[in-house]
């Protein structure tokens, strides 16, 4: 089953407790607090013992959960390394990307972005988002 939510307020979180996910999606994750992300990471579990239960995100440069991804998962390890927590023994994987690497996002949608203000354009085309995978 698939299931599309929100988390909009740091209380939203609540409604996922008690709940187990397979696999948690979270897109934007850089609108996320970090307190909203370590209260979800809870319910990432499952009964089955063939499957390893997972978070996945995906990020842009910026908005308001940047230092937390920033610390958690670019500055661990360089790209593409797992990385094991120290204190979670869980373990993460940061892999970066640009708008250039999506085959799917407009030639519109590039002159779009090459049309903002620094420090925006160089972030949203050069620097790019993310994708991790948190392991558990």
């Amino acid at each position: 089953m698939i299931e599309f939510s929100y988390c909009e307020r740091d209380e939203d979180v609540y409604k996922y407790q008690g709940s187990q996910y397979d696999d948690i999606c979270i897109d934007q994750a850089e609108q996320f607090t970090n307190w909203q992300f370590r209260m979800l990471r809870p319910v990432a579990r499952t009964t089955r013992r063939d499957l390893k239960p997972l978070i996945r995100l995906t990020a842009n440069p910026g908005g308001r959960g940047r230092l937390w991804l920033r610390c958690g998962f670019v500055d661990p390890a360089p790209s593409g390394t797992v990385f094991t927590d120290p204190d979670t023994q869980k373990t993460r994987v940061f892999v970066p990307a640009t708008v250039y690497d999506n085959p799917h996002v407009s030639a519109g949608t590039i002159r779009d972005l090459e049309g903002l203000p620094e420090p925006l354009r160089s972030a949203w085309l050069l620097v790019g988002g993310m994708c991790s995978r948190h392991l558990l």
